[in-house]
């Protein structure tokens, strides 16, 4: 029973002076924040004034940050399973579905994204980047992924890598 008192006080405690426990990061000052019920922001990629963030189940979100204190959801692409990577060359974005493997959306109109291309990977796609005609996607379990993408519509797997173990990024 006292071990439960001093318990709950503590609690108390800490809730009430949690403010002595905030720090600012040195340098660090927040100027603007977007909320837009996303299930998470996994993964964010800022390309002149717009922001691609990979968010989950709620798929592709373009954010344009060109006023900072204000960022706004200009479009969103979401006919997915799970976006976890985002990259982004020319006029198109490249999302790692954990689900469903790499998927190619042309951005060129940033207010209406759409599919062009899709490949399926035979684990969980987490991260993806992009060098030339090709991109190369860490799967979770079959390791490092490299697809051929000179032909957005119809891309194809022209390597792999198995890592022996769990592949979770890739940078070219």
């Amino acid at each position: 029973m006292r071990t439960t008192i001093i318990f709950t006080i503590i609690c108390i405690a800490l809730v009430v002076s949690a403010d002595l426990f905030g720090q600012d990061a040195e340098n660090v000052e927040q100027v603007g924040r977007i909320f837009n019920q996303w299930d998470y922001a996994l993964d964010v990629l800022v390309v002149e004034d717009l922001a691609y963030v990979a968010t989950g189940v709620s798929g592709l979100q373009i954010v344009d940050v060109a006023d900072l204190e204000n960022p706004n959801v200009v479009g969103y692409w979401d006919d997915n399973d799970y976006a976890r990577g985002v990259t982004v060359s020319g006029d198109y974005a490249y999302l790692a579905d954990d689900r469903v493997g790499l998927q190619i959306i042309d951005i060129s109109d940033p207010e209406n994204p759409d599919r062009v291309g899709q490949y399926d990977t035979p684990g969980s796609a987490l991260d993806v980047t992009v060098s030339g005609d090709y991109a190369y996607i860490a799967d979770h379990r079959s390791g490092l992924q490299i697809i051929e993408i000179s032909d957005p519509e119809k891309p194809n797997r022209v390597g792999h890598y198995d890592t022996q173990g769990y592949a979770k990024g890739v940078t070219v």
